[in-house]
């Protein structure tokens, strides 16, 4: 049967957090030197380079764009990733729209997956959307739309690139080290308290400061969020008995195997409080990490 959160606190409660200092937890993405102006950069170039790659028939020459077909349009094509550069180019070519896409396709780099297709009007186009696997911390959606296509006596065939750079979480905006207890406390969808306690033990607080350091921030995109009437997680790391360095909260039903960088988690924000300041919303499962922290099954 599958745990809930408060069902996991009540363990804690129950056997203490004394047996949990042997937990060998792995935490993914502090200290990277990665920033988002790098980032940034690199998007600009991968868009580049996924168009610089693409071949096409014999024959074919460049084209201004002929016409607001919206096959030519720049800017972003992938919905809920504005955080990308793009890139464009349109060719005239001398050859039957299937034809062209599929020589096209043919000579891509290897490594890249069919991500969907298209046909009809107008024109009769045909098109492929195409994507390239994430570079870790720096590059979330990396994609690439051929679109063949009629336009009165000409047939073309346009590129268009998308490479989403990860917006990262600054140094300044982690957990100091000098955290000396961690409070958490869990409600269910209506408020109500379901469970609190209280960690103290070194080795248990220093791996929650690890944990939330690990996260990334929400990334930028445009959700359509389901109704969500989950509990709450609240966390409160303290620099001493009484004194609140910073506080975070989230879904209990954030439990999703999904990259930190997914946008989707748009949807599952954890809300971070530093220093007496709100900082961007955190994303990724700290559920089944802290279901692990205490030895028992999420």
């Amino acid at each position: 049967m599958r745990r809930t959160l408060p069902a996991v606190a009540a363990m804690v409660l129950a056997f203490g957090v004394a047996g949990c200092a042997g937990t060998g937890l792995s935490f993914l993405g502090a200290g990277e030197a990665h920033t988002t102006a790098s980032n940034r950069a690199q998007a600009n170039a991968d868009a580049q380079r996924l168009l610089a790659m693409v071949r096409v028939p014999a024959g074919s020459v460049v084209a201004a764009t002929p016409h607001d077909t919206g096959f030519e349009q720049t800017g972003d094509f992938v919905g809920g990733a504005s955080a990308s550069a793009t890139a464009s180019r349109t060719w005239i070519i001398h050859d039957d729209t299937y034809r062209a896409l599929s020589f096209v396709v043919a000579h891509l780099r290897k490594g890249s997956r069919l991500m969907g297709t298209g046909s009809g009007s107008p024109g009769g186009y045909v098109e492929q959307m195409r994507y390239w696997p994430p570079v870790r911390g720096i590059l979330d959606g990396r994609w690439l739309e051929i679109t063949a296509y009629r336009l009165g006596t000409r047939a073309y065939l346009t590129a268009r690139t998308q490479s989403q750079w990860v917006v990262t979480r600054r140094a300044s905006e982690r957990i100091p080290a000098n955290v000396k207890k961690v409070t958490i406390k869990v409600t269910n969808a209506s408020g109500r308290a379901i469970d609190q306690l209280t960690i103290t033990k070194p080795q248990i607080v220093h791996r929650l400061v690890r944990l939330y350091n690990s996260l990334g921030v929400i990334q930028p995109g445009t959700m359509s969020c389901p109704l969500e009437r989950g509990g709450s997680l609240a966390l409160g790391f303290y620099g001493s008995a009484t004194k609140v360095i910073a506080t975070a909260t989230s879904s209990t039903s954030a439990t999703a195997t999904w990259p930190p960088s997914t946008a989707a988690w748009e949807c599952f924000p954890i809300a971070f409080r530093l220093e007496g300041h709100s900082y961007p919303s955190l994303s990724g499962n700290v559920i089944t990490p802290l279901a692990k922290l205490i030895h028992a099954k999420p």
